[in-house]
């Protein structure tokens, strides 16, 4: 249950760093959201959460495996479905973890404070 709750603040750190990112750039709230949802949704389909990847061809596939939401899908998978620890599913958390970092890094560097 905590490996769960592990992912999911990783995943929540992304998506947080996500949003900061795109509001840099997003001229209204009404853009950010629309901004956001382009760019989650494909990244859902492409990363395993409404259809495994493995069913994907060939260069869909590589594409997937650029995109945190794979990773995060598959420590997922491999805790939920499998009962993995934390060895076996080092890998993709690390992944999601530098993805994290990334963005949230990236978003706070160009985010504007402004009072």
């Amino acid at each position: 249950m905590l490996l769960v709750a592990l992912i999911g603040v990783l995943v929540a750190l992304f998506s947080v760093g996500l949003g900061l990112l795109v509001s840099n750039f997003a001229r209204s709230p009404n853009a950010a959201e629309g901004a956001v949802l382009g760019i989650t949704l494909p990244m859902c389909a492409l990363g395993g959460l409404w259809w495994p990847v493995e069913m994907m061809p060939q260069y869909m596939q590589t594409i997937a495996h650029a995109l945190p939401t794979t990773h995060a899908m598959n420590a997922f998978r491999g805790v939920i479905m499998r009962g993995e620890g934390l060895l076996a599913i080092a890998s993709p958390v690390l992944v999601l973890l530098g993805f994290a970092i990334a963005v949230l890094a990236i978003g706070l560097w160009l985010f504007k404070w402004e009072e």
